[in-house]
């Protein structure tokens, strides 16, 4: 019995939020290759770039036939990405176009609640939406005063746990 030696390893690259690439390094030349993506998808190519429909963790596996027979596999299995949250600490709402509005900055947030006090704890602005972000005004649509305010949020995406948190925020005018 002689043994032949042979390899197989996947290189994969995360490109976007659901977009991979996976390379397949081999050795012999001339070997076959199947792909198995992980969502029902396949490829025989060396090199294959997927989208994924859904923002999920995947098994991928590399087999490989060699010219001789032998079967050989490699596996890697993809994060999803995870959410994340950003809260600037300060805003200056003149109206020229720059950092006029305060709320938080992130990606794939799929539960937001933000609350802004001022120092006497009364809330000054509450938003359940990132879109929907504090101009300085109170709810009567007047401007509040030059100054740090306290805000609370609470936050949950993908791949992140529920998460609450403080911090402040200084107006300047």
């Amino acid at each position: 019995v002689d043994v032949l030696p042979g390899s197989a390893n996947i290189m994969a690259t995360q490109l976007g939020d659901n977009v991979w690439n996976f390379n397949a390094q081999y050795d012999p030349p001339g070997s076959t290759m199947e792909w198995d993506l992980g969502d029902g998808t396949g490829s025989t190519v060396p090199s294959v770039t997927h989208t994924y429909a859904q923002l999920d963790a995947f098994w991928v596996v590399l087999t490989l036939t060699t010219p001789d027979g032998c079967v050989l596999e490699d596996s890697v299995r993809t994060r999803p990405p995870a959410a994340t949250i950003y809260f600037p600490n300060t805003f200056t709402p003149d109206g020229d176009g720059f950092n006029d509005l305060f709320g938080g900055e992130g990606r794939l947030i799929e539960h937001y609640e933000l609350w802004v006090f001022n120092r006497w704890g009364q809330v000054v602005f509450e938003s359940k939406d990132m879109g929907v972000r504090w101009n300085g005004r109170t709810p009567d649509g007047e401007e509040v005063p030059q100054g740090i305010y306290q805000f609370k949020y609470r936050v949950e995406g993908t791949s992140m746990a529920k998460r609450e948190g403080f911090g402040h925020i200084n107006l300047l005018r």
